[in-house]
């Protein structure tokens, strides 16, 4: 027979199962019965009514669910296209200033580009090497990219490459 557990609101046994008692996050079983579980929540967590809010757009009253506190908008079609809009105004002003406040970044990185362009980089890490561009036998323009070849490639005592 199954081990019994005693509800501790009305004091009852039970079966230890999941049939008569909830599981708990931690893998036990609570302490009140399925029925008296039901009770304790209604007593203690009720809904929150949410109060009635102005449409944005329309300016008519409407309740916003649940989980919607922040809703501005009621649920119309033109309404919704309304907060679509000034939604994307946001983001074109938010860019906008994000740009202004930027504006040295992107011309480092347009000399970055250039120095690119001229050979300022190594070819291997894409890292700005140099202040001259490559020449000659140079195939790496950075000393971390010229040392670490120069490890992995060894010399045979006859002078040629392992």
């Amino acid at each position: 027979m199954d081990d019994l557990k005693q509800c501790m609101d009305c004091k009852d046994w039970f079966p230890a199962t999941e049939e008569y008692f909830y599981m708990q996050s931690n893998g036990y079983l609570r302490a009140r019965c399925k029925i008296c579980y039901r009770k304790y929540k209604k007593k203690y967590y009720k809904p929150k009514s949410m109060p009635p809010r102005i449409c944005r757009a329309c300016g008519e009253e409407f309740t916003p669910g649940r989980w919607q506190a922040k809703k501005q908008y009621c649920d119309k079609p033109e309404c919704q296209e309304e907060k679509d809009r000034n939604h994307r105004k946001k983001i074109k002003e938010y860019d906008r200033q994000y740009h202004i406040k930027n504006r040295k970044r992107r011309t480092y990185t347009n000399i970055a580009i250039k120095a690119s362009l001229n050979g300022l980089f190594c070819q291997r890490c894409e890292r700005l090497g140099r202040k001259t561009p490559l020449r000659g036998n140079d195939k790496y323009n950075c000393k971390r990219c010229q040392k670490l070849i120069g490890t992995i490639f060894a010399i045979n005592p006859d002078g040629t490459l392992i």
